[in-house]
C-alpha cells in the first residue's frame, strides 16, 4: 500500500524533504511474507525525490530489550 503510493509520487529533485527511516532492525514478528521492508519504501521514496546525497536518514534498534554483557 506505501509502496505503491511512493511509486505514484512525481519525480523531481525535492531540497527540502527528508526520509527519516525509524528503524531497519526489531520490525516485530508478525510480519507477513507479503509485507515490503521499510528500506524499500524509503529508498524508492529518496529516488522519486531526487536521490540527493544526505536525504535519506534511517537509524537502527536493539532486536533484543533488557541488559546484555558482551563478551570481550
Amino acid at each position: 500500500m506505501i509502496l505503491g503510493l511512493v511509486n505514484n509520487i512525481a519525480a523531481e529533485d525535492r531540497h527540502n524533504i527528508y526520509i527519516e527511516l525509524p528503524a531497519l532492525v526489531g520490525r516485530g514478528y508478525n510480519q507477513k511474507p507479503t509485507d515490503i521492508n521499510p528500506v524499500v519504501n524509503a529508498s524508492v521514496l529518496w529516488a522519486r525525490c531526487g536521490d540527493l546525497p544526505g536525504h535519506c536518514q534511517y537509524a537502527t534498534v536493539a532486536p533484543y530489550q533488557g541488559d546484555y554483557i558482551l563478551d570481550e
